[in-house]
């Protein structure tokens, strides 16, 4: 938190500290919202990637500690939506999946659904949908309904090639597997 502010731990770096994936990360993810002239690269042998966000993305922030020092990081339901806004910080989409459906049960979809509208990449509530659809958890009717699709087809993961099925009902290109 030292190195720029304000900032979150974000991206690659928060599913694995909220327990939805066993990956570690070798790198630090961090998020704010104004630009970095000089990212620090590494700090005492540390790597750092610092990701600028828009302002308005830049939400769903969540404060915890490690022993007594505080620090913040991406609330689960931010984690995910980043994830899906931009898939090249988490290892792609599958990564998201897997993320999803392991901490389903301690996300709020609510706030999951109010994100995906408020993050303003309709790419994300598509490819949101479809995932929830796929790995059958919660209400992707009320998800529908909360947000609106763009018109045309978005890759499920644009780190991918663009090749594969489309999906009329979501609006994607359908160009990875994503198993149940």
């Amino acid at each position: 938190m030292e190195l720029v502010s304000p900032a979150a731990i974000a991206f690659w770096s928060a599913p694995n500290h909220h327990g939805m994936t066993e990956q570690l990360p070798r790198t630090v993810f961090v998020a704010t919202d104004h630009p970095v002239r000089r990212p620090p690269g590494e700090v005492l042998g540390i790597g750092y990637k610092i990701v600028s966000l828009r302002s308005g993305k830049f939400f769903g922030i969540a404060k915890d500690w490690i022993d007594e020092m505080p620090f913040s990081i991406t609330d689960r339901e931010k984690t995910i939506i980043d994830g899906l806004d931009l898939p090249k910080y988490v290892g792609g989409v599958e990564e998201i999946a897997k993320a999803l459906s392991t901490a389903w049960k301690q996300i709020d979809e609510s706030k999951l659904r109010k994100y995906a509208a408020k993050i303003g990449n309709s790419a994300v509530a598509k490819r949101l949908g479809f995932l929830m659809e796929t790995l059958g958890l919660g209400d992707v009717e009320k998800l529908r309904r909360a947000v609106a699709l763009a018109p045309g087809f978005s890759p499920l993961d644009p780190t991918l090639p663009r090749k594969g099925k489309f999906n009329r009902r979501w609006g994607l290109l359908v160009n990875t597997e994503i198993k149940e």
